[in-house]
């Protein structure tokens, strides 16, 4: 259980760290993009194109390419091998490659149209109709070349490798950043709109995104060699992508929707209303984009091994994750709107008008935080128990539910566009309570747990809400000294959240603590955890037949149940599990610890099983002697057992 959650924890940590530095440049590029075009006709223009973009992106993309891909592809890999899975990979791009080439050609032919089908208000003003269908034409290949980044996402990830894929945007970030300060420049030398020079900038990052994952993906043996060759497991992918394009893609249709509405309201709706998905996105990605993406790689791993017990823990512990830090960051989105939203765009085009209407939408938003990072998670663990069907039956439900609801806000009950984020978290809530309680059945005692934790959440966010409330004063005024108090009032906002989870006894808070005060947790070198002692400890006889090493975790079959053997952080980590069928049994005297001793504390490398040898890299066990001295592993003092 340890080494789930702290595998959970470290690949979250770096794809939340690449995720980190992917939204600080984008949230830079919207700053840039903000100052350059402001809330007006160029700005709604290019982010409708754009809207039409993330559609496709995220049908044919990130979401459902990813949520069906990775499952498939773990498993393939775990009972075939990595030539297999590769083999898959490319039989896959062949046939995504036809399907995503004929999406640009229809989306290049039938741009004007697509404009009326997003934003039919447009055609209130002249030329923006035409405005937004030239950038819609221009970022038409966008989505062939973000399918590629996703699935060589999706390789790497499975292969345990998760910071080069989440920093990819980092580049796409960096090249429309300079078509924003270049825009003038771009204006005078090409005699066209220099919002054009965006969609530019925007093409060439999504082909940056895919070419930067290229020398990665040859490291690990695998070729870019779209067939469209047959592979046993195509057609079991396909029948997922089908179901899965339309579940993962309802947050995008919901947007859709709501930019159709925004757009009929006059210029200023849409571009406020992106602005504000902006802000509530980046905490959302970083946090629910970080534990998706290193959980569906664990989670499919442990459901193609059938490890039940495994994978109820590990998605118990994202969740948990996923709403520590997602609630609290709701909360301080709420109370420091419109602070955030002056200090992040209030400058050149855009005015203080923008940044009031922009906060309102933002309120609204931050109410939805919590629901959109829930279905980021929730969703694919459907895919990982081979069940598309679910998710996009409720979602489509909630579709059919997103005009009537979004106009009911608006107009009778008269919230005017802030109906349209708020509509959006009444609709995602439903549909994660939905998705959760049909899930019950199938992961047992999850509801209950998830329940006390995101309670518990709750109240500590509460806790820190107050004190942002009390000295919310701090965040007035412009320039350094308002810049100053933001940043001070949430990072005071912080300390106390996280204070307040730690006396609530929240595992993350607690941990957090312990580092902050240097308290070592129980277990650390040269100590064996009292759990391995106890279970190593209740062993007899010798083993029959060989261990077996696999994914780096190694196992041995013994009288009445199986050990599983773990290297985390340093820590040998032994946990027994029910066997149906007898397979021999092993001493306590046959397995022993090896110690490294250098100048620091002695860290655990390895263990000696009989005549074999064991070492621990890193978070994996490998076979091979590691030098230093035998720990014989002590049983519990009065455990069963003990000689």
């Amino acid at each position: 259980m340890k080494a789930e959650a702290t595998n959970l924890r470290k690949n979250a940590l770096l794809v939340g760290a690449a995720n980190l530095l992917a939204r600080i440049t984008g949230l830079l590029r919207e700053v840039a993009f903000a100052a350059a075009f402001g809330a007006g006709i160029a700005a709604d223009s290019y982010y409708a194109a754009f809207r039409l973009g993330s559609l496709f992106r995220e049908l044919f993309a990130e979401g459902a390419l990813s949520s069906a891909f990775i499952p498939l592809y773990a498993d393939i890999e775990e009972k075939e091998g990595a030539e297999s899975a590769f083999a898959l990979a490319n039989a896959f791009l062949g046939v995504l490659l036809i399907a995503v080439g004929l999406v640009t050609a229809l989306t290049f032919v039938f741009a004007e149209p697509l404009v009326y089908l997003i934003a039919s208000g447009f055609s209130e003003v002249p030329g923006k109709v035409a405005l937004t269908a030239t950038m819609t034409r221009i970022l038409a290949p966008f989505v062939a070349m973000i399918s590629m980044a996703s699935v060589f996402m999706g390789i790497l990830n499975v292969r345990g490798r998760f910071f080069l894929p989440a920093a990819a945007p980092v580049v796409f970030n960096a090249l429309t950043i300079a078509a924003c300060l270049g825009a003038d420049w771009f204006g005078r030398v090409t005699g066209l709109e220099p919002v054009l020079g965006m969609a530019f900038a925007s093409l060439a990052g999504g082909a940056s995104q895919a070419l930067i994952q290229l020398p990665s993906l040859r490291r690990t043996g695998w070729r870019f060699r779209p067939t469209l060759g047959k592979h046993p497991a195509l057609r079991r992918l396909l029948r997922f992508v089908a179901p899965a394009l339309v579940a993962i893609s309802v947050t995008q249709v919901n947007l859709l929707i709501e930019t159709q509405l925004a757009s009929r309201e006059g210029d200023g709706p849409v571009s406020w209303l992106l602005y504000s998905f902006r802000l509530v996105h980046l905490p959302m990605s970083i946090v629910s984009g970080a534990v998706a993406v290193s959980a569906l790689a664990g989670l499919s791993v442990l459901a193609a091994r059938e490890d039940w017990a495994g994978f109820r823990r590990t998605l118990i512990r994202a969740m948990n994750l996923n709403a520590f830090l997602l609630i609290p960051a709701a909360v301080g989105l709420y109370l420091l709107a419109e602070p955030l939203v002056a200090l992040m765009f209030e400058r050149g085009a855009f005015t203080r008008a923008d940044t009031l209407a922009t906060a309102g939408m933002l309120r609204m938003y931050a109410l939805a935080l919590l629901g959109i990072g829930i279905h980021r998670v929730i969703v694919p663990v459907y895919y990982t128990l081979n069940d598309p069907v679910t998710p996009m039956w409720v979602g489509l439900g909630m579709v059919l539910l997103k005009l009537p609801v979004a106009l009911a806000l608006m107009y009778p009950l008269g919230l005017g566009v802030d109906g349209l984020p708020l509509s959006h978290g009444i609709l995602v809530t439903l549909e994660i309570g939905l998705l959760l309680l049909l899930l019950r059945g199938r992961v047992p005692g999850m509801l209950g747990t998830l329940a006390r934790d995101h309670i518990k959440v709750g109240v500590a966010a509460a806790i820190m809400g107050g004190a942002i409330w009390a000295f919310r004063g701090w965040a007035g005024g412009g320039g350094l000294s308002g810049a100053a108090g933001l940043f001070g009032l949430i990072a005071l906002g912080a300390l106390i959240f996280f204070a307040a989870s730690a006396v609530l006894g929240l595992r993350e808070g607690r941990e957090l603590a312990d580092r902050l005060l240097r308290r070592r947790p129980p277990g650390l070198p040269p100590t064996v955890d009292p759990e391995t002692q106890r279970t190593l400890g209740q062993l007899t006889g010798q083993p029959q037949g060989e261990p077996e090493l696999s994914g780096g975790v190694l196992r041995i079959a013994c009288a009445d149940r199986v050990v599983v053997i773990r290297a985390s952080g340093g820590v040998l980590e032994a946990r027994s599990e029910p066997l149906d069928s007898p397979a021999g049994s092993l001493s306590p005297r046959d397995v022993a610890a090896v110690m490294r001793v250098g100048a620091g504390p002695p860290r655990l490398s390895g263990l000696v099983i009989g005549q074999r040898h064991f070492r621990a890299s890193g978070e994996r066990i490998e076979a091979g002697e590691t030098p230093g001295p035998v720990i014989p592993v002590p049983p519990v003092p009065g455990g069963e057992g003990a000689p």
